[in-house]
C-alpha cells in the first residue's frame, strides 16, 4: 500500500508539474499572440478595421 504521506507527495508533485505545464503553455500562447500582433501591425490594414 502507498502511505498517506506518499500520496500527499505524489499529489503535490502532480500539482507542481501541472502549474509548470500551464505556465509554459501561457508563455508559448503569449509569444504566438505577440508574433501575430507584430505580423498584423506590419501589414497595411484596410480602412475600417481596428
Amino acid at each position: 500500500m502507498i502511505s498517506d504521506e506518499q500520496t500527499k507527495n505524489i499529489k503535490e508533485y502532480d500539482i507542481k508539474n501541472n502549474i509548470i505545464t500551464i505556465e509554459r503553455y501561457y508563455i508559448e500562447e503569449k509569444k504566438v499572440k505577440d508574433v501575430l500582433k507584430e505580423y498584423l501591425q506590419s501589414k497595411p490594414l484596410k480602412a475600417g478595421t481596428s
